[in-house]
Order: C-alpha cells, then structure tokens, then sequence
C-alpha cells in the first residue's frame, strides 16, 4: 500500500502525479526504487521524491495467481498458456427447442427491399443485423402477415435492441444488455391477412447500423418480413408487394435454423480448463436454410443462439473470458446462488488478446448458470475460462461484481 502526502506550501492545489517504479505487487527479490513528482495548479513541477524497497524472501504467489484471487472483476490478467489450456467436454441437455430467423445479408442493403422472409407457427427468435448503406435515412422493419383464416396474436416475449450507432462492436453489447433485462411483454392480434409491424427500429442515418434481437410466440402461422425503407416508403403490404427481394451479399448469413438454444451441462473435474464457444469444430455451427433461395446455411459463430450453460464444481474458482477470433464485447446472464446479473463482457472497453483474458466471476456456489448469446458484431470464437482461486483463508469470501 502506498500512502502519499503531497502539499504545496503556498496553498496551491496538486493537479497531476506522476510515479515512477511503482508496482502493486513485487513476485521478484530485490531492491526496487519507487518515485513520485507532482505538479500544481501553477504548472510547477517539485523534485521527485523516492523511497527504496527491498524484498526478500520466496514469492508467496505467482502473478496469475495473485491476480486470479484480488484483481478486480472486468480487469484484464496476463496468462500466456491460456490456448494450452484442456477443453471442457460440455453433455448436451434435453430443452425446448425452436427456430432462429437470421437476417444479417446483405448486411449492408443499398436499396430498400425485403432482406429476409418465412413463415412461423409458436416459438422463435428473430435476429436482424443491417447497416444503411442506402445513402439516405431509412428504417429496419420485422413485419408479421396472418396467413391463417382466424384471428392469430403475436406476443413478444423478449426484446433487446441497439439503434442507430455508428460503433458496429457496440450493437451486439448494448442489444444482449436490454434483451437480458427485458420485460417486454407485448401482444399483437392480427386479423386474417392483417400485416402490422412486430419491430420497427428508430431512424437510421446513412451509414449507421441496428441490431435486434426479439423473442416471439404466435398462436398460429404468421410470415415474418425483413425490410429495409427508406423514409416516404411506409410499410404496408402493397408497398411489400412492390419491393425487391435482396440479394445475400455472400460474405453473411441469413437463414432459418432449427435450434435457437443449445444446452449444456459441464462438470468441472480439472482447473485450469477452457470452454470453447463458436469455433465450428469443438461447438459445432447450426444449420439451416435459406427460405428465400432454398441453399442450405451454416450459421458461423452461432450468432443469437442462446446458451444455457449449467457448469458444476464451480466453488473456489474464477472465471474469465478469453477472445480467439478478435475484438469481443458482449454480455451475459449469470446465476450464483441467489445472485441473478447481467454483465458486460468485458466490464470496460474491448477483449481482444486471446492471452489477455479478462476476469468475470467468482462463484460463491459450485453451480454456475450461465445464459450466454454471442454478441453481433463481435469476433467468434471465445473460450470461458476455468482457474483455481480460492481465497486463502478466506472461505465462501469473495469480491463481487458491481455494475
């Protein structure tokens, strides 16, 4: 600990500090020279003044372990073997299925038009993912047509979004944020062959992006459209009558894909161990069609599929998230116990060096829940990483996430 008293003798306020030498923890015996000079609000510097520290003795822990015990959640730790970490065998388990409508091509629409189309009967999820390329303000719609001959509601369930931005790694964080803490609960009744807007985003300057990500349930067969409008094209079914149907862009996917929830039970028997999530060969990518073109898809990163994650033997352990495929920033849903939270991955700024992990939990139980949907605009694959870090002395004692 480092306790500094610095004071200007004419009463002026000190601005700036600025150390030299000065470290948290020292893992090396040694003589260690520590430093600090400040300025005052008149811009005048004082002489640094230092203090040697001599250490001796053996190091009582390494830096990753000292960091995986006291480091405060959401910071980055530097651990070099992390990609030589064993994989975790995650068993899959029975739960309620149903389809995921992916529209994400072209991600980039230069004209309006319908961006993705099919039909539902009960549960789904939608995820669209589109920037305005079109050169003027437009709008993302998810429009819904009863094609049954009696009166169908649409309910939406669960609704996160992001619109419109400019930052394309804050679309997919923001959206699973307001999906996780969503209590959207609205229902929508459409009369036969009524055609009404289930999502309509805010208005998207050229160049800026939406992301959205709704849960739905529909007592009978509705179409759902994807469009892109620019503004003074209202969505109505006779202006969707007239409208091209878009291209895919061949670089994104779109499609419709049967399991839009995977689950998985993990037993944690061996620490440190990885769970490897989106890389298309440990967690195999869903596969689908597209009902437009009818060529069969394969969805890369498993973009809005949710995971819900039951992982066992969790209690004296942390948990980080390790980036494999790049940039990451998303979120996740956690229960520990009695704690329910929804947090940031990562806490602050981007996750991008697979050997920078950062640090998101230390379960106080040894069962950890886990709902996890790997966030739009980000990088696939990532690894949730499981360590050893109890507390010494310190049982069931652990410090918490905050917001």
């Amino acid at each position: 600990m480092y306790t500094e008293y610095p004071f200007d003798p004419d009463g002026a306020n000190i601005t700036a500090r600025r150390w030299s030498g000065k470290q948290d923890v020292f893992f090396q015996p040694g003589t260690y020279a520590v430093s600090l000079q400040v300025t005052n609000s008149r811009g005048v510097q004082s002489e640094p003044f230092t203090r040697t520290i001599r250490v001796q003795g053996a190091a009582v822990d390494t830096p990753l372990g000292y960091a995986l015990k006291y480091s405060e959640l959401g910071d980055a730790i530097s651990d070099p073997q992390v990609l030589s970490y064993p994989t975790v065998v995650a068993q899959p388990a029975e739960r309620e299925n149903f389809p995921l409508l992916f529209s994400d091509s072209p991600e980039a629409p230069s004209q309006s038009g319908v961006l993705y189309q099919d039909t539902v009967a009960g549960r789904a999820r939608l995820l669209a993912y589109h920037l305005n390329a079109l050169g003027k303000p437009a709008r993302l719609y998810v429009m819904a047509r009863n094609v049954e001959a009696r009166p169908v509601q649409v309910r939406t369930e669960r609704q996160g979004e992001t619109a419109p931005t400019r930052v394309e790694g804050q679309l997919g964080q923001v959206t699973l944020l307001d999906y996780f803490a969503s209590t959207a609960d609205h229902t929508l009744t459409l009369a036969p062959g009524e055609f009404a807007a289930v999502y309509a985003s805010p208005t998207l300057s050229a160049g800026s992006g939406v992301n959205v990500l709704q849960d739905l349930t529909t007592t009978g067969r509705v179409e759902l459209t994807f469009l892109m409008l620019e503004d003074g094209l209202p969505p109505t079914l006779q202006v969707l009558q007239q409208l091209p149907y878009l291209p895919a862009d061949g670089r994104h996917q779109r499609g419709t894909f049967p399991e839009a929830v995977r689950a998985l039970r993990v037993n944690l028997t061996r620490l440190p161990a990885r769970l490897v999530i989106g890389d298309g060969l440990v967690d195999p990518a869903i596969t689908g069609v597209d009902r437009l073109t009818g060529q069969p898809m394969r969805l890369s990163g498993n973009y809005g599929v949710l995971y819900d994650l039951e992982i066992n033997g969790t209690a004296g352990t942390a948990v980080a998230l390790s980036p494999r495929g790049g940039l990451y920033r998303g979120a996740m849903n956690i229960q520990d116990g009695t704690v329910n939270q929804t947090i940031k991955l990562p806490r602050t700024g981007n996750a991008i060096a697979p050997n920078q992990p950062v640090l998101l939990w230390r379960p106080a139980t040894n069962r950890l829940n886990i709902d996890f949907v790997p966030a739009s605009g980000s990088s696939l694959p990532v690894s949730l990483v499981f360590y050893p870090a109890r507390l010494p002395g310190l049982d069931g004692a652990v410090k918490t996430y905050q917001p």
